[in-house]
């Protein structure tokens, strides 16, 4: 069968046309996959990333607090202190729940539960260590400080 010009080139845009309809869905398909995969590494990985931020960070500010109650010079300086290591607790704990919400794996789990035994047995220290600077025991908290 002979085609004319016309047939051809018609064909020919046809062809064309369904070549780009398949790449067209398939590219919208693998968009779609993508942005699914982008929202869940926004929120179990990112999420958790800044989490950990706030844990690391407001621990060392319940260090440095404690620091600064074994050299307060009054009872105002001292009780600012604690309140502070208080709400800074507070924080840990509200992004480990936070944190905790967004593991997926195993390895995952028992990192979590390893930083929150880690975490009881400090703030016990702590407690002890506030509680003799508190009685005017400092030096034996400034020695518990430095690991003593």
């Amino acid at each position: 069968m002979k085609l004319g010009i016309s047939a051809k080139l018609i064909s020919g845009f046809l062809a064309l046309a369904v070549l780009a309809g398949v790449v067209g869905a398939v590219g919208t398909v693998q968009i779609n996959v993508v942005a699914k995969a982008d929202t869940y590494m926004y929120e179990m990985v990112t999420l958790a990333i800044a989490d950990m931020g706030e844990i690391a960070e407001h621990f060392q500010r319940i260090r440095l607090n404690l620091y600064r109650a074994s050299i307060a010079t009054d009872a105002t300086m001292l009780e600012d202190s604690h309140k502070r290591i208080e709400e800074y607790k507070k924080v840990i704990d509200d992004s480990m729940v936070s944190y905790k919400k967004t593991i997926t794996t195993n390895e995952d789990r028992e990192a979590a539960a390893a930083i929150e035994k880690a975490l009881a047995v400090y703030y016990e220290d702590l407690d002890v260590t506030l509680v003799q600077i508190k009685a005017g025991k400092v030096d034996l908290a400034r020695a518990q400080l430095l690991g003593g």
